[in-house]
């Protein structure tokens, strides 16, 4: 499978209508679940933080000490949000894509 370098730019142009309440963010649903088919890690920081989970912003960093940088980002778009969780966990139920 060949990865388009054009999923991402189409994916972050896509994103911001998932907080539509009508037919064009359920449309945009579906777009992003076949993104996601095709590059599962294209938008996963993006998903991340809509739907209000943390980014470690450096995760091989030691975990003992006790200075963390909190990325925790506030819901701003409730639907946004659930959107975004659904959207992971569809990406948690894709097969394995091939590393190239």
């Amino acid at each position: 499978m060949v990865l388009s370098p054009s999923t991402l730019n189409v994916g972050t142009m896509i994103f911001p209508l998932l907080s539509q309440h009508n037919d064009i963010g359920e449309a945009a649903m579906d777009v992003i679940k076949i993104l996601l088919q095709v590059d599962c890690d294209c938008l996963w920081r993006a998903l991340l933080s809509a739907s209000g989970n943390t980014v470690d912003p450096r995760p091989l960093r030691d975990r003992t000490q006790k200075t963390r940088f909190p990325h925790e980002f506030p819901i701003l778009d409730v639907l946004m949000a659930d959107r975004a969780k659904v959207l992971t966990k569809f990406i948690h139920e894709l097969p394995e894509q091939p590393l190239l």
